[in-house]
């Protein structure tokens, strides 16, 4: 009887899920972009949204979305370039944050399990792409899928090419160049989403920079665009 009421409750939180992205995706079509400014630090009620989870309330479904939804379609987009998908792994991170929170205890902060949360399903999906990369030989390496439909012209060019070199480095490596320079975390930020010791995400960090870097400069699009209209890199900014 007890399973049978869990499955419940996961099956009620996960259309709870369904129906947030449903209505974000509504307010985007409508224009409004003030429901996808990135979400600010949590404040005294994550405390209550904590206990919720952990007693695997369904109700828990809004204010989980409404609180970390934003943050996390932007680091997977970031990560993993402008696909289609990116909507249903914002659910999957959600429904293993539920999943996962009858096992937390406080003061747990639920930010750190949701950035980790998010990471383990960006390297997941990374380590696949990978995988077919290296099974087809194909040469325009793992970005080759990426749908731009949302990036016109000259633009999206540039945006497959600075996918297919970020999919050349390790999903480690991949990551930790995302969260630090483009989502401007600091390094002891980075290494606790990636469950790695600051000195090791230090290295990942650099390695993955001058890798970058040397793989734009060898192209010549990128190299033109990067000497023409974009800022020295730095953490919070973006190569592309």
């Amino acid at each position: 009887m007890g399973g049978e009421n869990a499955r419940r409750r996961w099956r009620t939180f996960r259309v709870g899920l369904v129906g947030e992205s449903l209505r974000a995706q509504a307010v985007a079509q409508d224009g409004n972009p003030s429901q996808l400014i990135p979400l600010a630090e949590p404040d005294g009620d994550s405390a209550q949204l904590l206990t919720a989870l952990r007693a695997q309330d369904p109700a828990a479904a809004r204010p989980l979305w409404q609180r970390f939804a934003p943050a996390i379609f932007r680091m997977l987009r970031r990560t993993l370039g402008p696909q289609a998908s990116i909507d249903d792994l914002v659910q999957v991170v959600l429904l293993r944050v539920f999943d996962r929170a009858r096992h937390l205890r406080p003061p747990t902060d639920l930010r750190q399990v949701v950035v980790r949360t998010t990471v383990r399903v960006a390297s997941g999906r990374l380590r696949r792409r990978r995988s077919r990369r290296l099974v087809s030989a194909s040469p325009s390496g793992g970005a080759g899928d990426l749908r731009t439909h949302d990036v016109a012209g000259q633009d999206a060019a540039i945006v497959a090419r600075f996918y297919r070199i970020l999919d050349r480095l390790s999903p480690p490596d991949h990551i930790a160049f995302v969260l630090h320079y483009t989502e401007g975390l600091e390094v002891h930020e980075v290494a606790t989403a990636l469950e790695a010791s600051a000195a090791r995400t230090a290295r990942r960090v650099r390695r993955s920079v001058d890798e970058v870097i040397e793989a734009i400069k060898r192209d010549p699009l990128l190299s033109h665009r990067a000497r023409s209209h974009q800022p020295p890199v730095g953490p919070g900014r973006s190569l592309y």
